[in-house]
């Protein structure tokens, strides 16, 4: 029987590639960002110090659960939902492509006049608009306000 490759949880470490911010997570995606990145955090130990893996196994998520007397499909459950907030349906390797591009890239303005938001770096390249700003119904103001009326 072939063995299976772990679950990655390495995403929970790269959260500037996100689009979302992190702070604004529910209660429960936020424990299960804290659940991966606890699981991240051990596996990059063990992969910077291969002794250590002879000595002791890499944390997994059902030692976890045991160590915090919890389900571990609960812990399952809200590690997914904070992978989804904040990545949505990016997998490992689109989210590794987002954080290569970042590097020469900056947070902008809106270009809403009088707007004071920010779009993060990790947003599209051809956004300009913050998320309110970026609606429909938004779009239509600015295009209504650059049209004249004819009146008939």
């Amino acid at each position: 029987m072939a063995r299976q490759k772990p679950r990655s949880y390495a995403w929970a470490r790269h959260l500037e590639a996100s689009r979302e911010d992190p702070d604004w997570l529910p209660p429960a995606a936020a424990e299960g960002l804290e659940y991966a990145t606890e699981l991240a955090e051990d596996a990059l130990k063990h992969s910077h110090d291969p002794r250590l893996r002879s000595q002791q196994e890499p944390l997994t998520i059902e030692q976890l659960a045991h160590e915090l007397g919890l389900p571990t499909a609960l812990l399952a459950r809200r590690i997914a939902l904070a992978r989804r907030l904040l990545f949505g349906e990016l997998t490992d390797g689109a989210i590794y492509k987002r954080l290569q591009r970042l590097p020469g890239r900056q947070p902008r303005r809106c270009r809403q006049r009088g707007c004071k938001e920010t779009i993060p770096a990790a947003a599209r390249s051809d956004q300009r608009y913050c998320t309110l700003h970026g609606s429909g119904k938004e779009r239509v103001k600015r295009s209504r306000r650059r049209q004249p009326h004819h009146e008939d």
